[in-house]
């Protein structure tokens, strides 16, 4: 049973479900676009399932092979949002995005992956899912 922490309070399923995460971060791309700045915002779960599962083609048997191709473009069209954190842009429009100068979106890219905790969560996926190391017990010391 994990430790509550005595300051808690336990959430409802209304305070949950009613719950919109409007944070939104700037990113100063002034060095690239003089004067201009971009956003990006927290993505719900249902985006970013849609997100990692594109990233991967999965073939008849179930074996899933890497799919990289356009990247950038899959998250940066639903993590790149104005000042109060709408969406910019359609699913739709991810190869569009993609096309964006690779400067540009690799900042976009790079700072909704450290909002949305992709990069350590990515981590700890694939630790779990890896095979386990092969046991070197051989019986002799």
């Amino acid at each position: 049973m994990a430790k509550q922490n005595a300051a808690s309070v336990e959430l409802t399923a209304e305070e949950i479900l009613g719950a919109s995460n409007s944070t939104v971060v700037p990113v100063d791309l002034s060095d690239i676009w003089p004067g201009k700045s971009a956003y990006v915002r927290v993505i719900d779960g249902f985006e970013r399932d849609r997100y990692e599962a594109s990233l991967f083609h999965w073939g008849p048997k179930g074996q899933r092979t890497p799919n990289l191709e356009n990247a950038r473009g899959k998250l940066c069209v639903v993590a790149w949002s104005d000042s109060t954190g709408k969406r910019l842009f359609q699913d739709s429009q991810a190869a569009a995005v993609g096309k964006t100068d690779s400067r540009v979106l690799d900042r976009v890219y790079d700072a909704a992956r450290k909002l949305n905790l992709l990069d350590e969560e990515s981590e700890a996926l694939d630790a779990k899912n890896s095979d386990p190391a092969p046991s070197s017990s051989s019986g002799t010391a």
